[in-house]
């Protein structure tokens, strides 16, 4: 199965890649942004991004496929427009038992702040 797919902005994506946010052990401070990464939409007249938040046993993982990885939840990130190059700013901060999730449309300078709970 490939991992490579092609949005219909013409755009090529590698599928289900596993993006760090915090390791096992790191030192965190409640509140502070632990990180921030830029995603794209994935059609023209797309209205929400789906975020994916996964959990996993490996050190090391790759792709959100690879054995003892865990879908625990995802985050709904509400678009406003139209476009193939919209792309949106998302900063993640722990809260306790919670991720707050910022999210600033580039193009309006819109921002949403999310808060999830992961609790399981």
């Amino acid at each position: 199965m490939s991992m490579l797919s092609v949005t219909d902005t013409g755009e090529s994506i590698c599928k289900n890649t596993f993006s760090i946010i915090v390791r096992a052990g790191d030192k965190l401070v409640l509140g502070v942004e632990q990180v921030e990464r830029t995603y794209r939409v994935m059609s023209y007249d797309q209205k929400i991004m789906f975020l994916p938040v996964f959990i996993t046993t490996a050190e090391d993982p790759k792709y959100t496929t690879d054995v003892g990885c865990t879908q625990i939840g995802t985050v709904m990130i509400p678009l406003a427009g139209l476009g193939k190059n919209r792309s949106v700013l998302v900063r993640m901060f722990l809260g306790g038992t919670e991720i707050i999730v910022e999210c600033v449309e580039e193009a309006t300078g819109r921002i949403t702040r999310l808060y999830t709970d992961f609790l399981m």
